[in-house]
This record gives structure tokens, C-alpha cells and sequence, in this order.
């Protein structure tokens, strides 16, 4: 209960696929979700934010370690995640 009212106190959350994520869309929080190794497809933020994945070829293989020099998480740039962050906090 105390996770879900600090979520509750955010303008906007920033989180991966996680029960960070449905708590923040239960409580209509716009939430930016990264997400990695698991499918993006299906997940829903219902209106509230967006769900950002690289579109790499091994993309949604569920693996907790990765050996590929380029993977699904450092293709989501700071930039390009703060730049939708920042469509949320006016």
C-alpha cells in the first residue's frame, strides 16, 4: 500500500515492465514504460503515456542476461526517452 500512494504522488512515472508500471496506470499517472527483453505488445498504458522498445531483431526473447553487444535497452537513448518523458510534463 505505501509503494502505490508514493506512486500516486508523481506527475509522471518513469518505469519499466513492472508492477511499478500497472500501478501507475491504475492511478491514471502518465507512464513512460521501457521496455526490454519482454514484448511491448502486450502491454497497455490505456492513453496515459507510451511504452517505448527498440525494434532490434532478437526484441522480446525474455532473457534476464544479454550478450549482444547491441541490445534492447541501450537502443533507447537518454535523449529519446527524455524527449518523451518531457511530453507529459506540461
Amino acid at each position: 500500500m505505501e509503494f502505490s500512494s508514493l506512486v500516486n504522488t508523481v506527475d509522471i512515472l518513469l518505469t519499466s515492465d513492472s508492477l511499478a508500471m500497472h500501478i501507475g496506470v491504475a492511478c491514471g499517472k502518465a507512464t513512460v514504460v521501457l521496455v526490454g527483453p519482454t514484448s511491448p505488445w502486450e502491454l497497455d498504458v490505456f492513453g496515459s503515456g507510451e511504452i517505448l522498445h527498440s525494434n532490434i531483431e532478437c526484441l522480446v526473447c525474455y532473457l534476464s542476461k544479454c550478450d549482444k553487444v547491441v541490445t534492447c535497452m541501450n537502443t533507447l537513448s537518454p535523449e529519446y526517452v527524455l524527449s518523451k518523458v518531457q511530453l507529459y510534463l506540461s
